[in-house]
């Protein structure tokens, strides 16, 4: 419920028409994040600092630089930190046997059956870390327009129940406004 309401408090600041010129915002969505919304500056047609919460299989927030690498500030490569994509948990609800070492019951079994394809399927983490993009920005990397990026870097899941690090990344398409 908290990053909702801190993802609520991002889309209301940004869409203030008192914010600083060259001050955008962004909708995109993608894989694995679905629904991407973000905060940008552009202190010149040539460069652009983001701010941007991920919301899909997981959650998370991130930030960073991106610098055009066109003539035309069309293509854009940059850096950034946080999240960065999402890896499979695979935590089990139910256990294979009981604390003896004997062999599971019927119980045991039909949880086994019913709970693991389902906790499989939604038991995703987000990766932090460190990252590197790709951007295409149909009218200029701090202009109005469509916007289609690749995401690529590397991080780790640090969990309770759960740590594993590696590569990861993302692709999404949106418009920035």
């Amino acid at each position: 419920m908290r990053k909702i309401l801190l993802a609520t408090a991002l889309l209301c600041c940004s869409s203030a028409p008192v914010l600083a010129e060259g001050t955008h915002f962004s909708v995109t969505g993608g894989v694995p994040y679905v629904f991407i919304p973000e905060v940008s500056y552009s202190p010149n047609a040539e460069q652009r600092w983001f701010a941007h919460y991920k919301l899909g299989l997981d959650d998370g927030f991130s930030a960073g630089f991106e610098q055009a690498a066109s003539a035309n500030n069309r293509h854009a490569l940059g850096i950034f930190g946080g999240a960065l994509g999402v890896k499979s948990g695979h935590r089990y609800v139910c256990e294979e046997g009981n604390s003896s070492g004997e062999p599971a019951d019927f119980d045991d079994e039909l949880c086994s059956a019913l709970a693991r394809p389902f906790a499989e399927a939604f038991d995703h983490h987000t990766v932090n870390g460190v990252g590197l993009s790709y951007s295409y920005n149909r009218h200029g990397l701090s202009e109005r327009g469509l916007r289609v990026r690749v995401e690529f870097g590397y991080g780790r899941i640090e969990d309770a129940d759960f740590d594993k690090d590696g590569f990861t990344g993302g692709f999404s398409v949106g418009y920035q406004f």
